[in-house]
């Protein structure tokens, strides 16, 4: 299980993991293989319109981007970024997730091409039309590289929408690794919008509930699956804070 300890840490860090609507409103796709798509999704945390490929890899990717900032600028209401994307790619490879630079580029042309329209009320967020990230391109910052020489780091500009978010929404700290651990994609998405919410209702949350706030509809195939995928993940999500019991799921 997550150690409070490394929140406090991550609480240090020049940024949020990431804020408690992106997930509540599902702007990630329910899955490790997410589709382009034109899409309207309507919750009762407000509304979202994405046209293009968002899923839980692309979260994950942001998340640790957010978690390993070097350094952060503001430059005329534009936040910049300085990354490594060594430590990056570190972060996310392990036994049972593998990334080479050229996956994380596609990620991030994926994250920087997707449109996206959100309005979520309760934030005083309102029509804002753009994306989690614009650019990213080389710094003329060098780093001592352990393998031999320097190598460079990167700047990451982070979109209209992305700084809509870090600007007025609620500001979510949390292990990305441990949840990279999860094999499903909608696993990921279930213990995202489980740890947007700081109490469990009495007796948790029907993991049915936890699966349709997720990924919105299914067939009942889909849905058997799921809950299938989910309950495989059990021991990971435990590792999260997350109890699986039965149909029912809640923090622990």
């Amino acid at each position: 299980m997550v150690e409070r300890n490394s929140l406090n840490i991550l609480k240090e860090a020049l940024l949020p993991t990431t804020t408690v609507h992106q997930h509540r409103c599902r702007i990630f796709q329910a899955s490790k293989r997410p589709t382009n798509q034109i899409k309207e999704i309507k919750t009762s945390w407000g509304k979202v319109k994405v046209k293009g490929r968002l899923g839980q890899v692309h979260a994950t990717l942001i998340e640790t981007i957010m978690n390993n900032a070097i350094n952060k600028k503001e430059v005329d209401g534009c936040i910049y970024l300085l990354i490594d994307f060594y430590t990056i790619r570190r972060k996310l490879t392990d036994k049972k997730n593998h990334y080479s630079y050229e996956t994380i580029h596609k990620l991030l042309d994926d994250i920087m091409t997707t449109l996206l329209d959100v309005t979520i009320p309760n934030r005083r967020i309102s029509r804002v039309k753009g994306h989690l990230i614009d650019e990213v391109c080389e710094s003329n910052k060098l780093k001592f590289n352990p393998f031999g020489g320097e190598r460079k780091l990167w700047v990451v500009k982070i979109g209209r929408v992305g700084r809509a978010f870090l600007r007025d929404d609620i500001p979510l700290y949390y292990d990305v690794e441990s949840i990279n651990q999860t094999k499903h994609g909608i696993s990921q998405a279930v213990a995202r919008h489980v740890l947007s919410h700081s109490k469990t209702p009495a007796g948790g949350w029907r993991i049915d509930t936890l699966i349709i706030a997720a990924s919105g509809d299914l067939s009942a195939r889909e849905m058997r699956k799921a809950r299938w995928q989910i309950r495989s993940d059990a021991k990971e999500l435990r590792e999260i804070g997350i109890e699986v019991d039965d149909d029912r799921i809640k923090r622990i």
